[in-house]
């Protein structure tokens, strides 16, 4: 096991090294060479094997993996890894459906880590954060977080009463480096239809955020 891990360190840093290769002015370059076809499947492997960041004591594969979540283990580390060398940090980020935040940990951990994000530049979450599912089978769901402490007993009480799980979203992450990039907002898409939500609830995405550089969806 130990053999392992210090092969996959390797591959990770080897990783490292291709991803900065390519984004230090050389990019387009190694994009035409591949093509359109190869390059972003390349990228997109290469971004969803190892999460690996700066901190070197930090597992941040099982950091990933701490909070049960609908999205796979690869697409967070590709979230984690694209936010945190590849995005410009200029502008803000926008991720609809976030759920109990398994992929928002993802994003606001790679942003958290990204050099080049200005202080501005925040994580804008947005989620109707109720009614997705009974509080017996939210609370089945939540299991490992009760497990691990993440969770308490008090919290258990609370989704008994109500299908609401906002607060439990924010217990989940406020005692973590990346929260304070976070804005939790609860919203439903527009379309959805009646009796989804009030119509104050809903939101404009072109309006606030700039969707070619930061809208991240569902991946």
């Amino acid at each position: 096991m130990e053999n392992k891990t210090v092969t996959n360190d390797r591959v990770a840093e080897l990783l490292l090294n291709i991803r900065k290769t390519c984004y230090s002015g050389c990019e387009s370059k190694f994009e035409d060479f591949l093509g359109p076809d190869i390059y972003p499947r390349l990228l997109g492997r290469m971004l969803s094997l190892f999460a690996a960041g700066p901190n070197k004591g930090k597992k941040y594969d099982q950091f990933l993996d701490e909070i049960p979540t609908e999205t796979t283990l690869g697409e967070r580390k590709f979230l984690f890894n694209f936010f945190a060398q590849i995005w410009k940090g200029h502008y803000h980020v926008l991720e609809i459906g976030s759920f109990l935040g398994g992929s928002t940990r993802a994003i606001a951990s790679g942003m958290q880590v990204n050099p080049n994000r200005l202080d501005r530049s925040k994580l804008h979450t947005f989620d109707k954060f109720k009614n997705y599912y009974k509080p017996e089978r939210l609370l089945n769901f939540l299991a490992p977080l009760f497990e691990n402490g993440s969770l308490k007993e008090e919290d258990c009480e609370q989704i008994k009463r109500s299908s609401d799980f906002l607060d439990i979203f924010r217990l989940i992450h406020r005692e973590h480096e990346y929260y304070p990039l976070i804005k939790q907002k609860r919203g439903v898409l527009p379309g959805h239809g009646r009796g989804h939500g009030e119509f104050g609830e809903y939101f404009q995405v072109a309006t606030r955020f700039d969707a070619r550089r930061c809208l991240c969806g569902r991946m």
